[in-house]
């Protein structure tokens, strides 16, 4: 599928869910004005239906930690890197918390809902989520929001917190997992935004979430739901969220030089070598792969796995000695987010292995 382009501008005010209290200092002003901005620039389209790619719970317990020290985010529940500058952690605050999503929480859990689609924000409500238990009783999340896929070029994952289930292992006495997430009718549905700005009403998609157990021997970690390759440029790399790590496009991260294409990579519960520390720009030769198919009629592969080296691709286009000069980008500009909230816990598209090509643009993807 080519790339599809969507730019949407509305503004409108997200409406209060069930899980949610009224005070003077709820919704957060942050919120508000995240979800409140419809705007969708270069925002992939990631198949050609409208579909949940999972919904997975996980971290447990972490999510509103009133102590964040590191005895009191592990008693929680939850991990810690010390680092040399700076400690980072699964867990957030209460405050920390409602900030991006509203309200605070308190030990809540988390699900990505990764959609093929980009959402429209000010529909994104908790109540949009039914959640059914392995013991049968349906929950809404407490809070839901498109945080931290804030950047206008993202915007399909929704982030949702509540009390979903425990640690015990699926099979065990006392186990309690989601089994099944639904998208139902509030009275505001959740819409996803399609090719041409085409909005799509999500009541009705299902997740089966049986396959997926997050806790115990047969544990799904995250895992890669698609990829895409295309032109780069810097149109949506931007967002309305007053966030650190911001700007972090492949031109503020690598440079203008050669970042011609753009390789995309979505995935089910985030970016993170570890679970807790993020991936830095220079980490292609440690965790990537690309590789490229051969255009000779053997089937055979090319693997591109050294930054910075140029790779010759054969190409059948009749044209002897004829190639498609390949490198992927290495060399970075000392930007870092090791130690800034570049989060274990994103789910969505990720810069590593930009891809830049020179030649006569022969069979580009």
């Amino acid at each position: 599928m080519n790339r599809s382009t969507i730019l949407l501008l509305l503004l409108s005010t997200p409406s209060p869910t069930r899980a949610q209290t009224s005070s003077s200092s709820y919704p957060t002003s942050t919120y508000v004005a995240l979800m409140s901005n419809d705007t969708l620039i270069n925002a992939d389209l990631w198949d050609e239906t409208p579909q949940i790619f999972t919904a997975n719970y996980a971290f447990e317990g972490i999510q509103g930690v009133e102590d964040m020290t590191q005895a009191g985010v592990e008693a929680a529940g939850g991990s810690w890197y010390a680092g040399p500058t700076c400690n980072l952690t699964t867990a957030q605050s209460p405050s920390a918390l409602a900030a991006a999503w509203g309200w605070p929480t308190n030990f809540a859990d988390a699900m990505p809902v990764v959609f093929s689609w980009p959402v429209k924000a000010s529909t994104v409500n908790a109540t949009d989520f039914l959640l059914t238990l392995n013991t049968g009783e349906k929950v809404y999340p407490d809070v839901a929001s498109i945080a931290p896929n804030t950047e206008w070029n993202e915007r399909s994952t929704v982030v949702v917190f509540g009390q979903f289930g425990n640690r015990i292992s699926p099979g065990s006495p006392g186990a309690e997992y989601v089994v099944r997430v639904d998208i139902v009718d509030d009275g505001n549905p959740l819409m996803l935004v399609g090719p041409q700005g085409k909005l799509f009403n999500a009541v009705g998609l299902s997740y089966d979430a049986s396959c997926c157990p997050p806790y115990g021997p047969d544990s799904v970690g995250p895992g890669l739901v698609a990829a895409k390759i295309s032109r780069y440029d810097d149109d949506g790399e931007y967002t309305s969220a007053d966030a650190q790590g911001f700007p972090n496009s492949c031109t503020e991260i690598y440079g203008s030089r050669s970042t011609d294409f753009r390789l995309r990579m979505y995935t089910s519960g985030g970016f993170s070598p570890d679970g807790i520390t993020g991936m830095t720009p220079d980490s292609y030769r440690q965790y990537f792969r690309l590789h490229a198919q051969i255009d000779d009629g053997t089937g055979e592969t090319m693997t591109l796995d050294e930054p910075n080296v140029e790779y010759a691709i054969p190409l059948a286009d009749g044209t002897t000695g004829r190639y498609l000069r390949a490198w992927v980008v290495g060399e970075w500009l000392g930007w870092a987010c090791r130690c800034a909230p570049c989060s274990p816990q994103r789910n969505t598209r990720s810069c590593a292995g930009v891809s830049g090509w020179s030649a006569a643009m022969v069979h580009t993807p």
